[in-house]
């Protein structure tokens, strides 16, 4: 797993999609020859972000349709629901994206609602995120220090719902 620790904030610039003939005749998507940028910002009750990525090769690479996301804290996954992502943060001006240019970016959305796992941070603390790229796994710590979301469901798990990868 390639890990990347970042703080910055991300701008979104995407390639066009590639049709499923190209994405077949496409490699996935290394783990190695991708950088990217990650972001959680919230409420007491939900945090929402991205998780950005950027081929760095110079070939193009194919991405999953509906990549894996996950959230760990201190090289340890979080036991996260999957969910669908709130259709109330619909991103209707945004389309899939499965075949990644060199240098370009593509972007998956996450929404991180209710934690009531063993451990609650009083503190702010800097989750990583991440997401499957085709060929792996991709890995990068949260550009600023968050809040856990507030425990909804006592003894239940939390939920994420992610998107797939999409350009504006």
């Amino acid at each position: 797993m390639k890990r990347i620790a970042v703080a910055a904030t991300l701008v979104l610039w995407l390639a066009p999609s590639g049709s499923a003939a190209q994405i077949a005749a496409v490699s996935a998507c290394a783990p190695e020859t991708l950088s990217a940028v990650a972001n959680l910002h919230g409420t007491s009750w939900m945090l929402v972000g991205s998780i950005t990525v950027r081929n760095e090769g110079a070939a193009p690479c194919s991405l999953p349709a509906r990549p894996a996301v996950g959230v760990e804290w201190r090289g340890k996954r979080l036991g996260l629901r999957r969910v669908a992502f709130p259709s109330g943060l619909a991103l209707t001006t945004w389309r899939p994206v499965r075949t990644l240019l060199p240098n370009s970016t593509a972007v998956v959305f996450v929404a991180w609602t209710s934690w009531c796992g063993p451990h609650r941070w009083p503190s702010p603390f800097r989750p990583t995120l991440t997401v499957a790229s085709g060929a792996g796994d991709v890995a990068v710590e949260v550009s600023a220090p968050v809040l856990t979301p507030r425990c909804n469901v006592a003894g239940g798990p939390g939920s994420l719902g992610s998107t797939g990868f999409l350009a504006p």
